[in-house]
């Protein structure tokens, strides 16, 4: 006799990638911000709608139409397989008790694995909805994410090319923008939040940076 239930759901990570990428939290909130049912994307996420027309073989109308929003080719979003659809995405298997500490045991080997990449994919959304590309490299290496391993202030203004106090001024200029509503939730979420909100330059030049934001209006 089994001991336990355990559910496994098929979900096309191409797909969902490009809709976090996109700005979007989720493939309801994707559908909602473009006039859908709240939803449809989820669909073509867990392959209940197929992409392409089974008579014409070509993509669907509503399969164009999430692609476009993404900016993104057909070969992005679905493999080959996927491009067919599921019958069913959701599973239901029946397991003992050592069965389950395989399958929990397989997990927590992979765990920070895993963790770690949602975590980043995560961070890359929130950066990339309000950053520029310059500002979400100087906010990766000042805090140690993704590749980089943590710069100090000196360090990231050598690196572009700039005087410690310009640098201070984009990294607070950065840090602002990331207190936005728009991106403070999500931020929330991935619990970097106080992290990204506190800045360590200098005392003076927090004050001089204030000023220069102030002048050029260039906080949002």
């Amino acid at each position: 006799m089994s001991d336990y239930r355990v559910r496994i759901s098929i979900r096309n990570e191409r797909l969902l990638s490009a809709i976090e990428k996109a700005g979007y939290p989720s493939a309801r909130q994707c559908s909602i911000a473009n006039g859908y049912k709240a939803y449809q994307v989820g669909t073509l996420v867990s392959g209940a709608q197929k992409p392409l027309d089974t008579k014409t073989g070509k993509p669907t109308e509503f399969c164009k139409e999430i692609l476009k929003i993404l900016g993104k080719n057909i070969e992005d979003c679905f493999t080959e397989r996927q491009l067919q659809g599921f019958k069913k995405s959701s599973y239901q298997i029946k397991v003992d008790e050592k069965e389950l500490k395989q399958l929990v045991s397989y997990h927590k080997n992979q765990g920070d694995t895993l963790l770690e990449a949602d975590l980043d994919r995560k961070i890359t959304q929130v950066l990339s909805i309000r950053l520029s590309s310059r500002e979400e490299k100087v906010i990766r290496m000042h805090y140690g994410l993704g590749r980089y391993k943590e710069h100090g202030i000196i360090e990231i203004s050598e690196h572009f090319g700039v005087s410690r106090s310009r640098m201070d001024q984009i990294l607070l200029k950065a840090i602002r923008k990331l207190q936005h509503p728009v991106t403070k939730g999500l931020l929330l979420s991935t619990g970097f939040y106080e992290k990204f909100t506190k800045v360590d330059v200098d005392a003076e030049e927090i004050d001089q940076s204030e000023k220069w934001l102030q002048r050029t209006n260039e906080i949002y």
